[in-house]
């Protein structure tokens, strides 16, 4: 396993620990530099650092146990996906902006997520005829300027958005939330 495999595994296992999130998970790997020393911390030194505390440090020492972790790995290299983590090159630049962004992101596709011109659609789930004309309008614009459209998939706006943008040649980016 490589140190990057390896690394993705613990970024993946810290994800899974009760009680921590976005915030307390960049703190962690900016405290102790990566998600494989969070995990090899003693406890009483992940209680010292701020915003931890001793029921977050329990959390970590008693989830421990990497295997499902390395299940979830294995079925990203089969399915060809690959992890973003937070301080690597290829994440998101725009999204560091946020207070609270994913420390990990899970991407499958051959787009810039770093292209310097981008455009977000959101929509309704129930687009009427008004809205998809002004969608394929918007699109036909677009087209010359060269954008990359990121929108999320949902049924409705957003669904069209990517639909519009294939059928017309223009690189698009679904971005598909979850817990």
């Amino acid at each position: 396993m490589s140190v990057n495999a390896d690394e993705v595994i613990h970024a993946i296992a810290l994800t899974m620990v009760p009680h921590i999130g976005c915030i307390q998970h960049r703190i962690l790997l900016e405290q102790l530099g990566s998600a494989r020393a969070v995990f090899q911390t003693p406890v009483s030194r992940l209680e010292k650092i701020p915003g931890i505390g001793p029921v977050r440090a329990r959390a970590i020492t008693t989830a421990r146990d990497l295997r499902h972790a390395e299940k979830e790995f294995r079925t990203m290299e089969r399915l060809k996906i690959r992890a973003l983590l937070y301080h690597g090159d290829a994440y998101p630049k725009r999204l560091k902006n946020c207070p609270d962004p994913p420390p990990l992101l899970f991407y499958r596709g051959t787009s810039d997520l770093n292209a310097n011109r981008m455009i977000g659609v959101v929509g309704t789930r129930q687009e009427t005829l008004y809205g998809r004309e002004l969608i394929e309008a918007y699109i036909d614009g677009w087209r010359d300027a060269g954008l990359i459209v990121v929108s999320g998939l949902a049924y409705g706006v957003d669904h069209l958005t990517h639909l519009t943008c294939v059928k017309k040649g223009i690189e698009t980016i679904g971005v598909l939330a979850h817990g």
